[in-house]
């Protein structure tokens, strides 16, 4: 990644681009067959196309080719030739870009049993979008799991905020729309980390009584980090530490802390998209993902976050909104139809004031050293 930077590319270490030279010098003669054609490339939806297909198929759709960050970022529309060039890969080796929902093409027969047409390709967070409803401008949604990551629709143009990344969110025809979103890249497994490689509790569901047991952390302040400080600081070297711990502390208190830092680090993402000058979003984050799952821990992030939190009726989300893409994609339903197929489950409502979650903010942040600039 440092080094396709230093030569003018915009390369995350996270992004594809940063891993394909590896994934192919780790074959046996990779390049030398890539480059007589015995081998292709793509996203897993690609692999999954291909398969479904009888191989008749080698494609992607934008969403996922912009996340891979060899789009063309000039065109939108073809693959970044120069980078390609650089890496000395053959071009044949990337798949065909489509558009994110249509008429793609249909499985093969003797796959599933029938012709199925393929109705979307599309990227798991801009899925997620699709299932809430969420393709206007300031629409926007907040999924947890391993990870957390917060994405708002930015309409037909694409928006620069500090710390957060512009993302192709979906491509039909001659319509392009473009989200931001930004990564809290240690969610769930934070928790993960505390029941299972210290110990700490039998179960996260152990871990989560222990969390409602106590109103606070008692001055115990977490930063998850544990792969990398995510938005808006986006430092891949970031470490995660556990912070004013005394002779008092118990797993209880630590249980609940864990709870809050994923709760504050959505807080600084969704307080930087607010903050976005004529980007109106709505006052209730809806939320999805399996630790939305979590009552506990979405009653702290209501309280800490300061507005209310919808938690989505189907919490996989990601996979509703691929259907719901496919549907739209096949002309099985209209895109003014998808605020009538959201499912709105249990909401919650902030329990304190928001000068308190002011206050339990700015603690937090200065405990763990996350200045706001």
């Amino acid at each position: 990644a440092a080094e396709l930077a230093a030569a003018g590319h915009l390369a995350p270490a996270i992004a594809a681009v940063s891993k394909l030279e590896a994934a192919l010098d780790a074959i046996d003669r990779g390049r030398e067959r890539a480059a007589g054609g015995e081998l292709a490339w793509g996203t897993l939806d690609s692999f999954l196309v291909s398969q479904l297909s009888g191989g008749a198929l080698h494609v992607t759709d934008y969403s996922n080719a912009w996340s891979t960050c060899y789009l063309d970022l000039t065109t939108l529309r073809d693959w970044n030739e120069k980078l390609i060039a650089f890496q000395a890969l053959p071009p044949a080796l990337f798949p065909t870009l489509c558009d994110t929902f249509g008429r793609l093409g249909e499985t093969r027969r003797d796959v599933l049993g029938a012709a199925v047409p393929i109705g979307a390709i599309v990227a798991d967070q801009q899925s997620g979008m699709f299932a809430h409803g969420a393709l206007d401008a300031g629409a926007w949604k907040a999924t947890y799991g391993t990870s957390a990551t917060l994405m708002v629709a930015t309409g037909a143009s694409p928006s620069l905020a500090p710390g957060l990344m512009p993302m192709l969110l979906s491509v039909r025809g001659d319509e392009t729309l473009f989200a931001l979103e930004g990564m809290v890249i240690t969610a769930g497994a934070l928790l993960d980390w505390l029941v299972r490689d210290l110990g700490l509790f039998a179960s996260v569901e152990a871990l989560s009584e222990a969390a409602r047991s106590v109103p606070g952390g008692d001055g115990v302040a977490i930063r998850p980090a544990l792969q990398g400080l995510g938005a808006p600081y986006n430092d891949p070297t970031g470490r995660g530490a556990i912070l004013g711990l005394s002779g008092a502390t118990t797993p209880r208190e630590i249980a609940r802390a864990a709870f809050e830092s994923v709760a504050f680090r959505i807080r600084q993402i969704a307080d930087a998209v607010a903050s976005i000058d004529g980007l109106e979003v709505a006052e209730t984050l809806p939320v999805d993902g399996g630790l939305a799952a979590n009552d506990v821990f979405l009653q702290v992030q209501a309280d800490l976050l300061g507005r209310p939190v919808a938690r989505h009726g189907e919490l996989e989300a990601t996979a509703l909104g691929a259907c719901i893409a496919a549907a739209l994609g096949q002309g099985l339903a209209r895109r003014d139809d998808l605020g009538g197929l959201v499912r709105t489950g249990r909401c919650f409502d902030p329990a304190i004031g928001r000068d308190e979650a002011d206050e339990r903010f700015a603690r937090w942040r200065d405990a763990v050293g996350l200045d706001p600039d």
